[in-house]
């Protein structure tokens, strides 16, 4: 991936865990594995990808827990941030919970 370019893919193990001083849930991408690329949707410019990671119109479901999941069908871009989109197809897989 190079900033500028849009994928759609699937994201493994991104861990879900409630925030300390607020309500809410957190995402960690520490130990994602390695992203499942089901399209590309553009190309990027071949630029250095940026250093700041956010969802973007992306929401927690409502029954969400604590723990790891794989979260299929977002669209990923780099254009001044990498931003992780929900599409109609988003789906949130558990995995692991604690």
């Amino acid at each position: 991936m190079s900033h500028g370019q849009t994928l759609l893919v699937d994201v493994p193990g991104v861990h879900i865990a409630k925030r300390s001083k607020a309500p809410g849930y957190q995402a960690y991408f520490c130990r994602v594995g390695a992203l499942e690329i089901r399209k590309a949707i553009n190309d990027g410019d071949g630029k250095q990808l940026p250093n700041k990671a956010i969802f973007k119109e992306m929401k927690f479901p409502t029954e969400i827990k604590p723990g790891f999941y794989n979260i299929k069908n977002v669209l990923l871009t780099s254009n001044g941030s990498i931003q992780l989109c929900a599409t109609a197809t988003t789906m949130w897989e558990r995995t692991f919970i604690y």
